[in-house]
């Protein structure tokens, strides 16, 4: 596994250019863990497993296209409560926790085309604000 993955991610492994960090985790066990290229060119420092990326909320996108691909394929509901899902979250997540979109609030328009020609939910509103 080791070979293949590094192959991917071989043009990122320089010392002239930033990289980024990759790994497979199965099972509860690491399999594979790496950093490829640079994390801060000017200080000549690499990138490693334990890398901190400050992505900000891009992984937002990246959660709701990934389950809106489950949903198209019929292995989740954009309804679903997340713990059917993820177990493990406490029981204070109930009710705010329909499967992840609803929560992340990427749009009506993404998710009304992802439930074929039906209205998605709107994003919510603060309580006690104007409609």
């Amino acid at each position: 596994m080791t070979a293949r993955v590094d192959t991917v991610f071989r043009t990122f492994d320089r010392v002239d250019s930033p990289g980024c960090a990759g790994g497979v985790y199965r099972d509860g066990r690491i399999l594979y863990a790496r950093g490829y290229g640079m994390a801060n060119l000017e200080l000549g420092v690499p990138n490693t497993p334990r890398t901190v990326f400050d992505i900000g909320s891009i992984s937002k996108e990246f959660a709701a296209t990934a389950v809106l691909l489950l949903a198209h394929e019929g292995k989740a509901s954009l309804g679903d409560d997340v713990r059917k899902y993820f177990p493990e979250l406490p029981a204070y997540a109930s009710g705010a926790t329909e499967l992840m979109l609803r929560v992340l609030q990427v749009g009506p328009t993404l998710l009304s085309a992802s439930s074929h020609g039906r209205a998605g939910p709107q994003p919510s509103r603060p309580s006690g604000g104007a409609p």
